[in-house]
């Protein structure tokens, strides 16, 4: 029986070290936190896009023009748009487009600057709900793609996920900051 405990608390201790379950535990929390958002984009959509219709609804029902309406139509687009474009310009070249090039050049070993950055992908995620809500011929699964890849990036930072998670020691993020880890997980 002692030889059985101490067999078996080296298998533990052994899983518990072992870079492979910490591969999976990332690599799921990747998957969730890519699903929240896309599942957050898709609802703020839909509510700009309600909130929109209903004025419409309420300015037709109320008797104004047809004309009026189209200028409440068209300037809610044009300041969704804006506010889209502020952000994107500010943010920097990053923010700009859906980002596949960008990920596919960081996969194939370009390092972008900025690319990964969470003012890049905060710019990104909010841009991408306001342009898509604004009736622009676009939508949300392009830059879905270099959202996933910033939310790959930002689990494999060491620096952030030290700070919000102190129960994992620095050792075990440390085996992820190599750029093939973060290949593997983007």
């Amino acid at each position: 029986q002692q030889t059985r405990r101490g067999f078996m608390r080296g298998c533990g201790q052994a899983i518990v070290r072992s870079k492979r379950l910490y591969q999976w535990l990332f690599t799921i929390a990747i998957g969730v936190g890519v699903a929240l958002a896309a599942q957050v984009i898709q609802t703020l959509i839909a509510l700009l896009t309600s909130v929109r219709n209903n004025q419409i609804q309420k300015r037709y029902d109320a008797g104004h023009s047809d004309s009026d309406i189209f200028v409440f139509f068209a300037s809610y687009n044009v300041l969704l748009i804006v506010v889209a474009g502020v952000l994107t310009v500010c943010a920097g070249s990053s923010a700009a487009g859906d980002g596949v090039a960008e990920v596919k050049a960081y996969l194939n070993g370009s390092h972008i600057r900025g690319c990964f950055h969470v003012r890049a992908i905060l710019a990104k995620f909010v841009g991408t709900i306001l342009a898509s809500a604004s009736g622009l011929a676009c939508g949300p699964e392009g830059p879905m793609i270099h959202i996933g890849a910033g939310i790959a990036y930002s689990v494999t930072c060491v620096d952030s996920l030290s700070a919000m998670l102190p129960a994992l020691t620095p050792s075990i993020l440390a085996r992820f900051t190599n750029d093939r880890d973060r290949r593997e997980f983007i």
